[in-house]
């Protein structure tokens, strides 16, 4: 398969993604009657505790070992490449 089919191929398949992304935002968001809500208030008598530390919660990952993984499986798959070439023949 050459590049220019694989490149032919994910073009198709973008093309195609973009055309159909109003057709799917027309059914958003739904019809039909709204969802009618009501809050009640309600005294509490005891006070609210505060947390020991004013601090947000962590919510992320860990941002190094993503880029890491990230940076060898790039790696990985160019020496892939490197080696397909080479039996193959294709010295570029």
């Amino acid at each position: 398969m050459s590049i220019r089919r694989v490149t032919v191929g994910c073009a198709a398949v973008a093309f195609a993604g973009l055309a159909a992304a109003p057709v799917w935002a027309a059914t958003y968001p739904p019809v039909g009657p709204s969802p009618t809500t009501s809050v009640e208030g309600v005294k509490s008598s005891q006070p609210q505790v505060q947390p020991a530390h004013s601090s947000l919660p962590f919510t992320g990952g860990d941002i190094a070992a993503i880029t890491a993984a990230g940076v060898a499986s790039l790696a990985v798959g160019a020496v892939t490449v490197g080696v397909a070439r080479r039996r193959r023949g294709e010295h570029t």
